[in-house]
């Protein structure tokens, strides 16, 4: 009997001692929420100040004012004035956003320059949709393409200008006419080349200087009256100015340019002063229509092909001053006799056609 108890005895005090050791666990173990709510938390208050940290982009730059110097335009129906003082060049034109305006008005815009201005720079008016343009007194020059290949039908220049630069008015093929003031001593090479309309140039008395190519190309040229004091015609000043009928060249002409007149295919007649001791090469070659031509006692030399070409030229009168006729200087002309007035003067043997029987 006592056998059987004392294991039963064993067996409960150690399932007692087991249930003791589980409620000791569970009343000292804190519990996950008491664990949380005593934990220290931070406060947004007690964080560090954050620092600004200066950017590297650069600030957008600001536009410029434009800087028209004074200068001011405004428009009164299709005339646009431009007043101010000094030099118009290229940068106050733009500027004054002359561009944009004379668009928007159609294009068909007169010009007036105010008194004060005194000179039209470089390009200024290059490309710009400009019917007529009224120069002052107060502008003694006009830049190197200020009117290049405007749409100019009318141009008026005052007494006061003194330099037209070169192809200030090149390709202006609407233009009709121009008449250039005394004031004006040269004219620029190319300042007027490539004017297919225009039909009437006067150089009034005082220019004494016509540039290279200075009317180059203008077909329609028909009237072109050269004053007294004129001393100069460059190279080929008058090339290819097909409408030309008769010219008359002053006294006082002392140099006349190769290929002054060349390809003036109406050219009907001329007579070179004895001021001009050098007719240059090619200066009336392929002149088709010129039937008659005078050198004056003084000129000197004629150069190769001055003029080969002339088909109808059947009279030329050669004076005593003459000393030398170069090669070519008269093949494929028309000439059946001609007479060399000096005897010792040197006529190359290609000088003329091999059938113009040559009396010395």
């Amino acid at each position: 009997m006592k056998r059987k108890i004392l294991p039963l005895m064993l067996v409960l005090c150690f399932i007692l001692a087991l249930a003791g050791c589980d409620a000791g666990d569970r009343d000292g173990a804190p519990a996950d929420d008491q664990i949380t709510e005593n934990q220290p938390t931070e406060s947004p208050a007690d964080e560090p100040p954050t620092e600004s940290v200066p950017s590297d982009r650069p600030e957008a730059p600001t536009e410029p004012v434009p800087d028209t110097r004074g200068f001011t335009s405004a428009f009164e129906g299709n005339v646009l004035t431009v007043t101010g003082e000094g030099a118009l060049d290229s940068e106050v034109v733009e500027a004054l956003n002359l561009l944009t305006s004379i668009w928007a008005h159609g294009g068909d815009v007169q010009v007036v320059l105010s008194e004060g201005i005194t000179e039209i720079g470089e390009h200024a008016f290059e490309f710009y949709r400009i019917s007529g343009v009224t120069i002052p007194s107060s502008v003694t020059k006009i830049g190197e393409g200020a009117f290049y290949a405007s749409f100019l039908r009318t141009v008026t220049l005052s007494e006061g200008l003194e330099e037209i630069g070169p192809g200030a008015f090149e390709l202006c093929g609407d233009l009709q006419s121009v008449t250039i003031p005394g004031s004006v001593k040269s004219i620029g090479q190319e300042a007027f080349k490539n004017c297919g309309g225009l039909a009437i140039v006067t150089l009034e008395e005082g220019v004494e200087s016509i540039g290279k190519a200075a009317f180059g190309n203008c077909e329609g040229l028909l009237n072109v009256t050269l004053p007294e004091g004129l001393m100069e015609i460059g190279e080929s000043a008058f090339a290819n100015c097909a409408g030309i009928r008769s010219i008359t060249l002053p006294e006082s002409l002392t140099a006349l340019g190769s290929n002054a007149f060349k390809s003036c295919t109406s050219l009907r007649e001329a007579t070179v002063p004895g001021g001009v001791r050098k007719i240059g090469y090619g200066t009336f070659d392929g002149c088709a229509f010129l039937k008659s031509v005078t050198l004056s006692e003084g000129v000197e030399s004629i150069d190769f092909n001055a003029f080969a070409n002339c088909a109808v030229l059947s009279e030329v009168t050669i004076p005593a001053s003459v000393t030398k006729i170069g090669y070519a200087a008269f093949q494929g002309c028309g000439l059946e006799t001609v007479t060399v007035s000096n005897p010792d003067a040197q006529v190359d043997e290609y000088a003329f056609d091999s059938d113009v029987t040559v009396l010395r």
